[in-house]
């Protein structure tokens, strides 16, 4: 009997024991150990720390560039002189070469009824041949002070020299030994052909940045100057009217000279008709094309025996790209700040992103092709 409850004592004794070794039981426990006392309360749900969310600073876009002439896109900002060229543009001088590639080209009167033009260039470099290259006149001088150009041209008469010394331009002569070979060539195959010799000078466009930096000129343009230009991919005028063959007559007093443009859809440009001809490359054999057309009115009075246009007052005229047309405004705010140009309701004028073709002549002028 005795040995009976015994037993019976022992195995209540291990049957107790084991229920503390329940493994639910334990694992519970074990993790209620790990959190905090809180925590572990049967009203109370685990909960786990979580790491503090991070947030990135936002990412400002690259700056972009662009280049104050023609709106196209640069690598770096714009910190150079324009170069200007005299451009002989008598009907015995033409074909051009590198006239197409000009960011902005002016065509007027410069003396009686010889019509010469003025390419401006934001970077001549790898031009072989420009021009051809014939004096420079008044207005040309004008033009350079607005856009502190330098002014390259095949000499000039004495009182335009004059002049430039009394503005204060930068400006060289490239038909001349000293400096031909580096800065500018006769083209003998002209000559070959005919051609009179005062047409048969081009600038080489390496050359002239050469030559200006073994000379000292300056060649850092003013960062705070405001070209006056703006631009958008598609200048086409939303409002304006249709304009794809515009013939502007060229005018000084009796002095005429029609130019014509030409839209081209397959180049999104006007091509340059004189003549009674289209002006092709010489060199290149590409059509000379403009992707804004601008026609400048306004008063041309003479200093001596030049057409000196007043810049300053400026005038009216148009605007034509992409086909479509609008009437514009237009003027200086000083003899050194550049042309700037408007709407007719005072806007500031956006171009087509490329280059420009801008006629100056007398207020009053034959302008046809516009139908408003």
């Amino acid at each position: 009997m005795k040995k009976a409850f015994a037993l019976l004592l022992t195995l209540c004794l291990l049957l107790c024991g084991c229920s503390e070794l329940i493994p639910a039981k334990t694992t519970v426990e074990s993790e209620n150990a790990r959190l905090p006392a809180q925590a572990t309360a049967d009203t109370q749900p685990i909960v786990l720390p979580t790491a503090e969310p991070t947030t990135q600073p936002p990412t400002e876009p690259p700056p972009q560039y662009f280049n104050p002439l023609n709106g196209e896109l640069l690598d770096e900002p714009f910190q150079k002189r324009i170069f200007a060229v005299s451009i002989n543009n008598v009907r015995e001088a033409v074909p051009h070469s590198s006239v197409g590639h000009a960011d902005l080209y002016f065509e007027t009167f410069v003396n009686g009824s010889i019509v010469r033009g003025l390419a401006m260039f934001t970077d001549p470099s790898g031009m072989e041949a420009i021009g051809p290259v014939r004096s420079n006149r008044m207005v040309f001088n004008d033009l350079c002070q607005h856009y502190d150009a330098i002014m390259v041209h095949a000499g000039a008469d004495q009182r335009v020299i004059q002049d430039c010394a009394k503005l204060g331009l930068d400006n060289f002569n490239i038909d001349a030994w000293s400096v031909m070979d580096l800065t500018s060539f006769r083209d003998k195959e002209r000559s070959n052909a005919g051609y009179a010799w005062e047409h048969t000078l081009f600038a080489i466009g390496d050359g002239l940045i050469e030559y200006s930096l073994q000379n000292g000129v300056r060649m850092e343009s003013n960062p705070e100057v405001d070209y006056q230009l703006r631009f958008t991919d598609d200048g086409t005028p939303a409002d304006g009217a249709e304009a794809t063959d515009i013939t502007i007559t060229i005018t000084v007093d009796q002095y005429k000279k029609d130019t014509r443009m030409v839209y081209d859809p397959s180049l999104c440009k006007y091509v340059y008709n004189q003549y009674n001809k289209e002006m092709v490359d010489e060199r290149s054999g590409e059509k000379e094309a403009f992707r804004n057309v601008l026609i400048l009115t306004g008063t041309i009075p003479y200093d001596g025996p030049f057409q000196r246009p007043d810049l300053l007052q400026g005038g009216e005229g148009w605007f034509a790209c992409g086909g479509r047309a609008i009437p514009i405004t237009w003027g200086a705010d000083s003899a050194d700040s550049p042309l700037w140009l408007r709407t007719a309701d005072g806007e500031p004028l956006v171009l087509g992103r490329g280059n420009s073709y801008i006629a100056i002549t007398q207020t009053g002028s034959a302008i046809t092709g516009i139908e408003a």
